[in-house]
């Protein structure tokens, strides 16, 4: 089974219904969207993480934290489904490499797998961008993640679903929470929307950068900071150095249905990583629909294990003189 993000306008659709209309059935496919949203960052993400050999530097840490809480805000997203009566479907919301945005979200990007470098970050930034100051763009006229977050939280709000905490994963306090009540809902979307995107008024409200200004950090190679002088921000703080290429797999981009005629060594590793990664999916949909959370833990430890065959493809060649190696294609 292959999920397919490219032309997808689900959620041009949904934001195209007016919010007085938006009712519990747009509310949960606007959730399966926002699982499908969250899932597309994740295998670029880990490429990139990846592809850092000594993943203990800094940049290698920014940007597992990112993973980390991209993994948070789908957990979250499946815990609003399910709490409102609905059924996460993450093997529906599986992506294809390259492609677009889940949704129609951003139609001009698009998204591939490949190693580190400014190219991919500058994609990522893309991603994450903003809807408001001090970065916003004037010009977008397709709907942002945050936009959409911000429909579904004022849904939520409108609507007032029956909130019920069955079937949910994670523990209060924990980046994946279960919810017990609409404020629960409410405040898992303004997490989200804050660690991606920030607020209109600092790009680290809760004391960490959301999500587009670290990248925004890695792509400038300078911290971002507030000029008191003119109360605006800009990257012009400490430098943040970026990889050389010595610290770098250069795993080249997968093409559209995976590496071509693969030596056998190659095929088994790739068929290692993509039944590894099935098995992951394939875990998370039964933790959802059962409400155990084993599957959770048993999906938790099959993402760790997919680093290794990662990683051993990174150090790879590709054919030819191309300087390059071959990398996960994350296929189902």
């Amino acid at each position: 089974m292959t999920g397919v993000i490219s032309r997808d306008d689900s959620i041009i659709r949904l934001m195209s219904i007016a919010p007085p209309d938006r009712d519990l059935k747009w509310i949960k496919q606007s959730l399966q969207a926002a699982i499908s949203l969250e899932l597309a960052t994740l295998p670029p993400y880990l490429c990139a993480f990846w592809s850092i050999k000594d993943r203990s530097i800094a940049i290698g840490q920014t940007i597992r934290s990112i993973v980390m809480e991209e993994m948070a805000h789908m957990g979250l997203a499946c815990n609003m489904l399910t709490a409102i009566g609905g059924d996460p479907d993450i093997l529906a919301a599986v992506p294809t490499y390259p492609g677009q945005m889940p949704g129609g979200v951003k139609p001009e990007l698009t998204i591939q797998l490949a190693g580190l470098t400014r190219e991919q970050v500058a994609v990522f930034m893309e991603i994450e961008e903003p809807d408001w100051p001090p970065v916003a763009r004037m010009d977008v006229t397709y709907p942002s993640i945050g936009a959409f977050y911000a429909a579904l939280e004022a849904a939520f709000t409108e609507v007032r679903p029956t909130i019920t905490p069955v079937r949910q994963m994670g523990s209060q306090g924990g980046p994946v929470f279960p919810f017990n009540s609409l404020d629960d809902v409410t405040a898992a979307i303004r997490i989200i929307r804050e660690e991606g995107e920030g607020s209109p008024a600092d790009p680290d409200p809760g004391g960490e950068l959301a999500h587009y200004y670290q990248f925004g950090e890695l792509f400038n190679g300078r911290a971002i900071v507030l000029d008191p002088a003119t109360g605006e921000w800009g990257y012009t703080g400490d430098p943040v150095p970026f990889p050389t290429p010595d610290q770098l797999y250069p795993m080249g981009p997968v093409p559209a249905g995976g590496w071509p005629d693969p030596a056998p060594e190659v095929g088994a590793k790739l068929a290692e990583f993509n039944q590894l990664y099935r098995d992951m999916l394939t875990d998370l949909n039964t933790a959802w629909a059962t409400g155990d959370p084993s599957h959770l833990r048993n999906a938790v430890g099959k993402m760790r294990g997919l680093a290794t065959p990662a990683v051993e493809l990174m150090a790879i060649p590709l054919p030819g003189p191309t300087g390059l190696t071959y990398g996960p294609e994350f296929r189902i």
